[in-house]
C-alpha cells in the first residue's frame, strides 16, 4: 500500500488516507505556496513540539492532490542511524491542516 504525504522536506505517505492505487491520486501542479524549500512554518513548529528538533537539510518532494482535493506534502530526512519521513496536509487553498509521521 502506498501512502501519500505532504512534502515539507520530511517524507509523508499516509498521511493524506489515499487510495491503495497511487496512480489513482490525481496530480496537478503545485500551488505557490509549496515552492519553497522548506516545510511551511507551522508544518515545521508542530513536528519540531512533536517529534523533536528538526535539522536544517529536509528534503522536500512535490506537493500533491489528495482524494479530499486538499494536498500532502512529503519530505524526508536523516538522522546518524536511520532516515525518517513526516507529512503535512493542507487545503484546496493552502490552509495547514494537519501532521503526520511515515
Amino acid at each position: 500500500m502506498r501512502n501519500v504525504m505532504i512534502a515539507t522536506g520530511l517524507s509523508l505517505t499516509a498521511l493524506a488516507g489515499c487510495t491503495e492505487n497511487a496512480a489513482q491520486i490525481p496530480t496537478s501542479p503545485r500551488p505557490e505556496f509549496f515552492q519553497v524549500s522548506q516545510m511551511p512554518d507551522a508544518c515545521r513548529h508542530e513536528a519540531s513540539v512533536r517529534y523533536a528538533q528538526l535539522p536544517g537539510n529536509i528534503i522536500m518532494e512535490p506537493a500533491v492532490m489528495d482524494t479530499s482535493g486538499g494536498y500532502s506534502v512529503r519530505g524526508t530526512y536523516a538522522t546518524t542511524n536511520m532516515q525518517h519521513s513526516i507529512g503535512c496536509r493542507f487545503t484546496a487553498n493552502g490552509e495547514y491542516i494537519g501532521l503526520g509521521r511515515v
